[in-house]
């Protein structure tokens, strides 16, 4: 083979697998099963996903978790299927081997398959206990219609140290393709079982449970699952669901996450006990007081009966702590409170609150006999803090502001008022936390005057998108006093309920501007020295509507980002993030910081890695991930090195438009032929126009239509293709995918 030949050859070559990596998908995780392991435990789980055809390595959020990658078990076309299936379950059933090949012969005439269809032959291949591992993703699964947000699968080994603290974590998968988004994995302290079909059928003796115990199972179509477990009259058992909690959002399914429900049915069939719901929380939790000594069945299926291999699942049978209440449901930060506690199997009636770390929402659980309780939350503030008293008739409690209030709706129609002075033209805001710290309460909110007249109320706070709260019942109020004098702040539960776990904290005070930020993906992958697109939105809160900056808060990782500026009075802006330009650590977590000024003062948050997560077919939620993971691939330099000349915004004329200048490493027409441009994302009214090539580098023109107005703010990100010219005469003209150029900001100015 000649010199030119190879060349060519190496080309095309090159060409195909840009093309063919523009095209490929992310590889995304739908569910593991099981979802979580005792500790010191080695468990075989499988991963239901797409586009994991790459996958060749698990990645644990947490060193005491180690994951080892088995094997794929992926689902081929229906032709191949219907050969493999037969001769996985002939296996299976134990079959020879003379039987298995003769089948495997038959079956390929019968479908057209040639001989040696790598899928297929690997069946016979398999030694014992890899093909154990196979039955378990493909045999069992395969009865199942096929979905294909999950219909591929990977085998893998955790193990779980015995140090391993008991919890939430998160695991991935990697592979050429990228990393996918996490999944949830569960650290228990009980023994734990997975069911096995059929499980509808009465218990042999080894089929009943000794609690404590994890019971891990999936819910295919139609499914009730059965369990049977032995219990003594007057023990106090907690059985708790993780459902939701595992897979927070079902993207082609409503509801948009699987709703487990839960009963108890005695030996004669009763049924002992019932729960769908806990509270505003989807998975169901059972307190059951054990009215007699004897064998229970334990019963889950979905609400409508729907399922498939992603209705995963785990329950908890045990008398662990439960905690139903905490009181009060925080505290200022630095202050010395224990809280009252109300619930199950508690070892005491209080526990101290941590108040010298960060403002914030916290997260604790009470340990007793080896067992840990649920988690109950609290809020550390920067604000005083006072405790409701109970007075005659519900007349209202003098206070002065800045206040947070903490407080009962002790009984049904129970009504909480506080007084205070307010200044004409000053600006309150009035918000309630209670739902978002697990308490029953659904608040509602009212302002009033002297003479009893409304003036202002709220029910539920404004839907945001972000985390898995779908219930918004926290009431949430921002009011400016038309007039000095005294005013009300009444508080209730608007079902008309009440009780002593019907807790809630109630700021009062002028606003108090602040904000969060999130990412769309919690990874991203990178060839040397490229940009890859990436969006943060921001939640805004008590009126805030200033610019707010963003940066890599790890410089060391060599990643840096470009137009991350949310300008002020927008939710969100699309950045690039800059891979380094030399071989550097591959795989990088990386770390985000916002900057922002608002009263005044310096406010500095850490950015939340998230992804972007759709649920029932139309509405998207931003799930929080622990870490944002950064990929590093390739060896040589980066093909298309190219920078903004301009770290100022470039100057968009209104009804005409604006140039920005790109530098490159050197004049690439005649290595490429020629560049063309695409908008990836930006305002509709900004048009690319034109590409001017010039010495290292290009001129980039937009014109401006009508639409946009001075003073608008933001980015446009540009993605570029490179035209190779054939080397011969009247051959194929291809495109070679660059990547996307570095964000552009621009700000539209009058054309006056």
């Amino acid at each position: 083979m000649n010199k030119t030949l190879r060349l060519r050859l190496c080309l095309l070559f090159s060409v195909s697998l840009i093309c063919l990596s523009g095209f490929s998908a992310d590889p995304q995780i739908g569910y593991v099963y099981p979802a979580g392991a005792c500790r010191g435990d080695t468990v075989t789980a499988v991963f239901g996903g797409q586009a994991l055809w790459s996958v060749n390595e698990v990645l644990s959020s947490c060193e005491d978790i180690e994951a080892e990658f088995v094997d794929k078990a992926n689902h081929r076309s229906p032709r191949s299927r219907r050969v493999y299936m037969p001769l996985v379950r002939a296996r299976h059933k134990g079959k020879s081997d003379e039987h298995i090949q003769k089948l495997r012969k038959e079956m390929l005439k019968k479908e057209g398959r040639k001989e040696g269809d790598w899928y297929i032959n690997r069946i016979e291949k398999m030694n014992k206990k890899q093909f154990q591992h196979f039955v378990e993703a493909a045999v069992r699964l395969n009865r199942l219609q096929r979905t294909n947000q999950i219909d591929q699968k990977v085998i893998a080994k955790i193990k779980v140290s015995e140090d391993a603290a008991p919890g939430r974590y998160e695991l991935r998968l990697r592979g050429r393709n990228g990393i996918t988004n996490p999944v949830v994995f569960m650290v228990g302290v009980n023994k734990e079982f997975r069911e096995y079909e059929p499980n509808t059928r009465e218990p042999r003796k080894g089929d009943v449970l000794q609690h404590p115990a994890v019971i891990n199972g999936q819910i295919t179509p139609g499914d009730v699952d059965k369990f049977y477990f032995n219990a003594n009259k007057g023990e106090k058992l907690v059985i708790k669901t993780q459902a939701r909690t595992l897979v927070p959002y079902l993207a082609d399914s409503v509801p948009g996450w699987f709703q487990a429900v839960v009963s108890v049915r005695d030996q004669a069939g009763r049924e002992a006990a019932f729960c769908d719901d806990f509270r505003n929380q989807p998975d169901p939790v059972i307190l059951f007081d054990v009215p007699s000594t004897g064998k229970y069945t334990l019963e889950i299926r979905d609400a409508i009966y729907r399922g498939r291999e992603d209705f995963v699942y785990r329950i908890s049978i045990d008398k662990s702590p439960f905690v139903q209440s905490v009181f009060p449901l925080g505290a200022e930060k630095g202050g010395k409170v224990r809280a009252k506690l109300e619930g199950w199997n508690l070892p005491a009636k209080s526990a101290a609150f941590n108040t010298t770390d960060e403002c914030g929402v916290k997260a604790d659980y009470i340990r007793k006999a080896g067992l840990i309780s649920n988690q109950f939350k609290y809020c550390v503030g920067r604000l005083p803090e006072m405790v409701e008293k109970e007075t005659p008739k519900n007349s209202p409690q003098a206070v002065e502001l800045p206040i947070t209030a903490n407080g009962k709706i002790a009984a049904g129609g129970d009504v909480d008022s506080f007084s205070f002075n307010a200044e004409k033209g000053r600006t309150y805001v009035f918000e309630v936390w209670a739902a978002r710290l697990n308490s029953p309460l659904d608040s509602f909110l009212r302002i009033k005057n002297k003479e009893g007249k409304i003036l202002a109320f709220n029910d539920d706070s404004e839907k945001t998108r972000t985390g898995m709260i779908t219930h918004f019942a926290d009431s949430y109020l921002i009011y400016e006093a038309k007039h000095s004098g005294t005013l009300f702040a009444e508080i209730t539960d608007a079902r008309g309920e009440g009780s002593s776990s019907h807790c809630y904290r109630l700021r009062i005070s002028e606003p108090m501007p602040d904000f969060k930020v999130f990412t769309d993906r919690s990874s991203s992958r990178h060839n040397l020295g490229d940009y890859q697109m990436l969006k943060f939105s921001a939640l805004r809160k008590d009126g805030f509507d200033g610019a707010i900056e963003i940066s890599v808060s790890n410089e060391k990782s060599g990643y840096s980002l470009e137009g991350a500026v949310i300008p002020q009075g927008k939710d969100c802006v699309f950045a690039t993030l800059h891979a380094p330009a030399k071989p550097a650590e591959r795989l990088a977590e990386l770390e985000f910081i916002a900057e922002a000024a608002a009263g005044g003062r310096k406010i500095v948050r850490s950015v939340t890695p998230a992804d972007d997560t759709t649920q029932a077919f139309v509405l998207h939620h931003l799930v929080p991930a622990e870490a944002f993971l950064a990929e590093l691939r390739g060896k040589g330099r980066r093909v298309f090195p190219v920078s903004v000349e301009s770290k100022e915004p470039v100057k968009i004329v209104e009804g005409r438009g604006g140039t920005v200048s790109i530098k490159t490493a050197g004049h690439l027409r005649g290595k490429y032929g020629s560049i063309i441009l695409s908008k990836k994302e930006g305002p509709e009214a900004i048009d690319y126009a034109n590409i001017i090539p010039k010495k290292n580098g290009y001129d980039i023109k937009f014109r401006a239509r009508e639409g946009i107005k001075a003073g608008d703010k933001g980015n446009i990100i540009l993605e570029a293709k490179a035209r190779v010219e054939p080397r011969k005469k009247g051959g194929k003209v291809n495109t070679w995918n660059l990547g996307c150029l570095p964000a552009i900001r621009y700000e539209v100015v009058s054309g006056a």
